[in-house]
């Protein structure tokens, strides 16, 4: 029994997919797990660099790959709440896999798991 939780506990960690977030406005993590309450595929955040109680970046964590470069695609283009803008600073890897998933899109065809890096970079993630 231990190791089917272990089993499942593990699975689910694979799928897992996070990355920074920049917010317009101070916010404590349940400030924005408020605002980002309901994006799809949104699971949690907590702070990135605490230096109070509130702060402007964070770390997100969504579901899938797919639900947080979706959950990107919208919030570059929408306020996530009224006046709250989220930008979503993703790792070079998964940079490359959005603009994939952009070119896919435009394209009419729909995002495969198995995306091909292309090269980007993505200045504002450390």
């Amino acid at each position: 029994r231990s190791s089917d939780l272990k089993g499942a506990a593990n699975s689910l960690m694979g799928k897992l997919s996070g990355a920074v977030a920049e917010v317009n406005q101070k916010l404590t993590p349940k400030g924005l797990r408020k605002v980002l309450k309901d994006v799809p595929g949104f699971l949690s955040c907590w702070f990135l660099k605490a230096t109070g109680p509130t702060t402007t970046h964070f770390r997100v964590v969504f579901n899938t790959e797919a639900e947080l470069l979706s959950a990107k695609e919208m919030l570059d283009q929408f306020e996530a709440d009224q006046g709250v803008r989220v930008s979503i600073k993703l790792s070079d890897n998964l940079a490359s896999k959005f603009q994939k998933y952009l070119l896919e899109k435009a394209s009419g065809g729909a995002p495969s798991d198995d995306v091909v890096a292309i090269n980007t970079h993505n200045e504002d993630y450390e």
